[in-house]
């Protein structure tokens, strides 16, 4: 059961361009499974449950030797059979034990179908969180297996996370300058999820689905990531909708100068600084011996690792190119759960308001606050009956609700946006005494999305994953009516730049309703902390 706490330009990526190919030239094959005919030879699933499953597909040369920290290859078309009957490795990452799982050889997807298809069908492409750091396309909370693709046609992948995803060099950017027109670095893993998703757009027909009509989606770091195809030129066409879970799309702001710090860093305490080729020395490093210095590395350079402004794939940052309109105008999509803060904060046990007030005055003064009188109120015992409980609201909306406000804001000003409100507390909660007073936490919707885990849900939570899964098919579809009765209204009417009355869906147990002033008074002061 804790597998439900798992969360969490100008220049082609790609030798050819093969969007608008012609799928009579896939290979042809045939087998008492089920099969694909796709563009880069034939592939063969296997059946369970009603569904055809194709995992592991490889979409990418393994990004190893040479091709470490450089732009994902396509893979080479086969003429044989591949078998496409288990999951490939993870790719490479700590396994929070102080050890090290998965493997740099990872770069595949998995496609989950109805047997019988009557009819073409949307594509949902989906892209796992895990900040960049961990996760994997196979978790079995996606997976196990995923109702949601008895409606649609479901797709998970793996790109390169941590150092060997994200990790931006002045000589990577170099090295790719000489191999392409424009250079690049530390958004690896960005070019991997648009290398599978140009994969899935090739191939979407043979899939049994539309090509013009792909829904991306994603979690959390994957919502992130889901921006960013947003936001890229090499994208545009590739997909019709996007829907963003739990990850706000103003995220991309750091200048790939600064990025490259953290790879220098690298260099250094790999000691390969004073090699004639420091990168040369950097991929004859192992993978143990790169993720070994991911702590201390990022303690001196930030958080986490994440994509970067690099001027070419990311012209500018997420939230300049969205107030800008510089983004590709399809419907778009973006919620929050109610309680996102407590899975990541839950855990100091605030017990007082003393505590409270401490801890609220550094992350104040650490994000450039000045009313202190006003965030103490605002997040106070009074308001949510203890301290604990007014730090994860805080945190949830410092880090989630307000910045996804602020993107639908400017998102909605372009292009019809729709915005949801998730509150539903899983029943399964009362197992875990240790989660205590996570209510609707970070990454808690995932099971009911995908479909998965039915039988560890109540009846009543059976239906509602049944009504969530239809309204993601409906709005992949171009269709936004809800699983019930209920509509899903536009966020705010485009060029509106009043932003008083914004809708959101609600999406709780047997209440799908249109909502407004969702944190109201708490994003509007983030706001004025923030943009003063």
């Amino acid at each position: 059961m804790l597998i439900f706490l798992l969360a969490c330009r100008t220049e082609e990526i790609v030798a050819e361009d093969t969007a608008g190919f012609d799928q009579s030239q896939a290979f042809e094959c045939s087998s008492e499974n089920p099969t694909i005919q796709s563009t880069t030879g034939c592939i063969e699933g296997l059946s369970i449950g009603g569904l055809s499953m194709f995992l592991g597909i490889p979409y990418a040369e393994p990004p190893i030797g040479t091709l470490r920290w450089k732009r994902p290859v396509p893979i080479t078309p086969s003429d044989e059979i591949q078998k496409a009957v288990s999951l490939s490795s993870p790719c490479v990452q700590s396994d929070n034990y102080g050890g090290v799982f998965g493997s740099e050889d990872c770069l595949s997807l998995n496609i989950f179908q109805p047997q019988e298809m009557n009819e073409a069908l949307p594509i949902l492409f989906f892209t796992h969180g895990g900040s960049f750091t961990s996760g994997m396309g196979s978790t079995s909370v996606l997976e196990a297996p995923p109702q949601l693709a008895t409606k649609a046609i479901l797709v998970t992948h793996n790109y390169r996370l941590g150092p060997f995803g994200f990790l931006a060099h002045p000589d990577m950017s170099a090295e790719d300058q000489a191999e392409h027109e424009y250079g690049t670095s530390g958004n690896l893993g960005l070019l991997d999820t648009l290398t599978a998703l140009k994969w899935v757009y090739d191939n979407a027909e043979t899939l049994g689905g539309n090509p013009e009509n792909i829904m991306i989606f994603g979690e959390s770091a994957g919502a992130i990531s889901t921006c960013a195809l947003l936001l890229m030129t090499e994208a545009e066409g590739l997909f019709s909708s996007a829907l963003l879970q739990s990850g706000a799309c103003t995220s991309i702001s750091t200048p790939q100068e600064y990025a490259q710090q953290q790879g220098i860093a690298y260099e250094n305490l790999l000691d390969c600084s004073s090699s004639d080729n420091s990168l040369d020395c950097m991929r004859d490093s192992s993978a143990s011996e790169i993720m070994s210095i991911d702590a201390s590395t990022m303690m001196e350079f930030g958080d986490s690792f994440g994509p970067n402004v690099d001027g070419v794939y990311i012209p500018q940052s997420s939230g300049d190119m969205l107030y800008a309109g510089d983004f590709h105008r399809v419907p778009i999509a973006a919620g929050i759960n109610k309680d996102e803060g407590s899975m990541f904060v839950h855990s100091l046990g605030l017990e007082n308001a003393e505590e409270l007030e401490q801890t609220l005055s550094s992350y104040g003064l650490f994000w450039g606050f000045s009313d202190f009188e006003t965030l103490f109120s605002l997040y106070s015992i009074e308001e949510f009956g203890s301290a604990q409980a007014a730090m994860d609201q805080f945190y949830g909306d410092l880090i989630f609700v307000c910045p996804t406000r602020l993107s639908l804001d400017m998102i909605s000003y372009y292009t019809n946006a729709f915005g949801y409100y998730y509150s539903h507390e899983p029943s399964w909660l009362s197992q875990y005494p240790e989660l205590d007073g996570w209510g609707s936490y970070h990454s808690s919707e995932l099971t009911f999305v995908f479909g998965t885990y039915l039988s560890f849900l109540t009846q009543e939570e059976q239906t509602f994953s049944e009504q969530i899964m239809q309204t993601w098919v409906n709005f992949a579809k171009n269709d936004y009516s809800t699983g019930t009765q209920s509509e899903w209204t536009i966020y705010q009417p485009q060029l509106s730049t009043v932003s008083n009355n914004r809708q959101w869906l609600s999406l709780a147990s047997n209440d799908f309703q249109m909502i407004s002033g969702i944190h109201k008074d708490r994003c509007d002061f983030m706001m004025t902390q923030w943009f003063e």
